[in-house]
């Protein structure tokens, strides 16, 4: 029986994350994986609500020194930062978003932001720390930050720890998984497969890493005739993408509401009809992020549903 190969190369945070879930879910008899991690860039990274999640997938205990929660980021567009919750503001009623009531209430005379309600923000903007018991009995989703090089060693010792092995120069295998930041587009061609970077908003660059772990592992086949896998890692790599590109064109574009883009269009038309968000397929953002980023562009509904 002939060896499989996955080498894993790019920036130590990245190769750590993605060979820690290949290591759990793919490693076995008759399989290797190679890790090769470069340097990383100095400071801390933000992982979306999600990582509590993809660390239970993996079976990761954090060490709980130097991680923090974090309610919302603060994201660059065109009008300076905005920030977007991990977390709805107010809670729904009967069914109805809590938005929809806050829209009636200004249509009576009602002058209150809409953000003066949301308990993410205010965590996010006062800086106020709240232990484990306090976040288990609070209705809030939250990520958490790390210090790159320290979250870094533990995944990467945590894939050793499930069967990785560790190279200081990238061979020969049947897949090469690039984890290193680059423009291209995201896919699996030829025996590589690039990642494509999401560093430029705080959170995507760990929730990109992750999504390809996952999506990785979930198509994972004979290395030796897997064409049909990789045309399907492809196809649904760029379909979340586009999800990404559509905030990017909502926070950075002069006139959002000029976009070509179809599936921005529908969630700018639908929105500022009536208040209600369309989810697309492979959606990254949840609809309060879309919501916090369409009202701090100067998007708000007609009437509400």
């Amino acid at each position: 029986m002939s060896l499989e190969k996955i080498l894993v190369t790019g920036p130590a945070m990245g190769v750590g994350l993605i060979g820690a879930m290949l290591a759990k879910r793919w490693l076995g008899t008759g399989r290797a994986l190679i890790l090769v991690p470069q340097d990383d860039k100095a400071g801390d990274v933000i992982a979306r609500p999600d990582v509590h999640r993809f660390h239970d997938e993996i079976g990761l205990e954090l060490s709980a020194k130097g991680a923090l929660p974090v309610f919302a980021v603060s994201a660059e567009s065109a009008l300076g930062a905005i920030e977007l919750p991990f977390s709805p503001p107010g809670i729904a009623r009967s069914g109805v978003e809590f938005h929809q009531h806050w829209k009636r209430a200004v249509g009576l005379g009602f002058e209150a932001a809409l953000e003066d309600f949301s308990l993410a923000l205010a965590l996010h903007r006062t800086g106020l720390q709240l232990s484990a018991d306090q976040l288990a009995r609070m209705p809030l989703r939250y990520g958490l930050k790390f210090d790159r090089a320290a979250y870094a060693e533990q995944l990467l010792r945590h894939a050793e720890t499930l069967g990785a092995e560790f190279s200081q120069e990238a061979g020969s295998a049947q897949l090469h998984v690039d984890c290193a930041p680059s423009q291209a587009l995201p896919g699996w061609q030829d025996g590589r497969l690039q990642i494509a970077s999401g560093a430029d908003l705080p959170g995507l660059e760990w929730q990109v890493l992750a999504n390809a772990a996952r999506r990785l592992c979930g198509l994972s086949a004979g290395l030796g005739n897997c064409d049909e896998e990789a045309r399907e890692y492809t196809r649904l790599a760029l379909q979340e993408e586009a999800r990404i590109t559509d905030m990017r064109a909502l926070l950075n574009n002069d006139k959002p509401a000029a976009t070509a883009n179809p599936a921005l269009r529908r969630k700018i038309d639908l929105f500022t009809a009536c208040g209600r968000i369309p989810t697309e397929d492979f959606e990254v953002f949840a609809p309060h992020e879309w919501l916090a980023a369409l009202i701090a562009r100067g998007l708000e509904p007609r009437r509400y549903d």
